[in-house]
């Protein structure tokens, strides 16, 4: 079951097109994550990237990284201090989404990965994230 609002059908149509291909196999474009670089994304261009790519848009965050190709953000994670107290620990991802019509092989592990460095660089003990249980198996 691919539960979808109709706000996000009418607003976001071709990202829900996209991870419905996506689920089927049919993504149009599919590269290595090796194959990228990780470069850091200004607020403008994590805003713009979100918006195009993930079915909630945006989100204020404290840093964001993409993994790159021929100049163009292919998949991006962002992190942001946790709105519980209870989790200051941690850093929180605000955000991570691909490409429409995109999959970016090894994207979420090689940003994960970049993403837990630079917790424990600033004294985090690690990540914390939240998933909307309609879009995970």
């Amino acid at each position: 079951l691919f539960h979808i609002f109709s706000d996000e059908w009418r607003d976001k149509q071709d990202i829900v097109k996209s991870m419905i291909l996506h689920r089927l196999g049919s993504s149009r474009a599919t590269v290595g994550a090796r194959n990228c670089s990780v470069v850091e994304l200004t607020p403008e261009q994590r805003a713009i990237f979100f918006d195009r790519s993930h079915i909630s848009g945006d989100s204020k965050s404290q840093r964001a990284w993409g993994l790159q190709m021929g100049g163009e953000a292919l998949c991006a994670l962002s992190v942001r201090e946790p709105r519980q107290k209870r989790w200051k620990s941690l850093l929180e991802i605000a955000r991570f989404a691909t490409l429409p019509h995109h999959h970016v092989s090894g994207g979420l592990q090689r940003l994960l990965e970049h993403a837990k460095k630079h917790a424990r660089g600033i004294g985090k003990a690690g990540l914390l994230s939240y998933a909307d249980r309609r879009f995970v198996s």
